[in-house]
Formats: structure tokens, C-alpha cells, sequence
């Protein structure tokens, strides 16, 4: 992570659990920002980006 955004980043586990069915979710110290990379969350953005290319496959 810390090469990724050129600075001295440390991480640390939360003791809080989620409901998932894998993944994970990271998050600043402030709560700022948020990246959800949980498998739910995935599937939901491919979808979205795939949702239109299927139906023009399927149905044109």
C-alpha cells in the first residue's frame, strides 16, 4: 500500500466484523474514505458494467 500511494501508510485490523461472504473493506483512520472490495460489491459493479452489454447481446 505504501508504494501504491508513495507515502508511509500503516494499517491496522478492526476488531469489528462484517457480514460477507469475502472480501474486504478498507478504510482511512478519519472514516473519509472508504473502498468496499467486499465480493457482494463486486459483483454489483461488474454488473452494472455488464448489464447493458448482455441485454443488447440478448435482446437486438
Amino acid at each position: 500500500v505504501s508504494s501504491r500511494l508513495g507515502t508511509e501508510t500503516t494499517l491496522v485490523k478492526s476488531e469489528k466484523t462484517i457480514e460477507a461472504a469475502g472480501g474486504v473493506i478498507i478504510q482511512s483512520s478519519d472514516g473519509k474514505t472508504r473502498v468496499d472490495n467486499t465480493l457482494s460489491s463486486v459483483i454489483r459493479r461488474e454488473r452494472e458494467r455488464l448489464e447493458p452489454k448482455v441485454n443488447m447481446l440478448l435482446f437486438s
